[in-house]
C-alpha cells in the first residue's frame, strides 16, 4: 500500500512539475507583472515558489516514508 501511494505521489509531482516549466516558458514571451522582484524577472524557474515546491514535496514524501516503514517495524 505504501508503495503504491509514493509511486502515485512521484507521478502528481513529475506531472506538476512539466505542467510548471510549460507555463514558465509560455509567460516568458507575455508580458510581466510591474511588481515582480527582480529576482524573478532574471531566473524564472529558479525563483519560482512553486516549482520549489513541487522539487521539495518528493523528497518530504519519500523521507516521511522512510520513516514511517522504520517506525513500524
Amino acid at each position: 500500500m505504501l508503495t503504491f501511494l509514493l509511486i502515485a505521489a512521484l507521478i502528481v509531482c513529475v506531472v506538476a512539475l512539466i505542467w510548471s516549466l510549460i507555463a514558465i516558458r509560455n509567460q516568458q514571451h507575455k508580458e510581466l507583472d510591474k511588481g515582480m522582484n527582480e529576482t524573478t524577472i532574471k531566473h524564472p524557474i529558479l525563483a519560482n515558489p512553486i516549482l520549489i515546491a513541487n522539487i521539495l514535496f518528493p523528497i518530504i514524501l519519500a523521507l516521511g516514508a522512510i520513516l514511517v516503514m522504520y517506525l513500524t517495524r
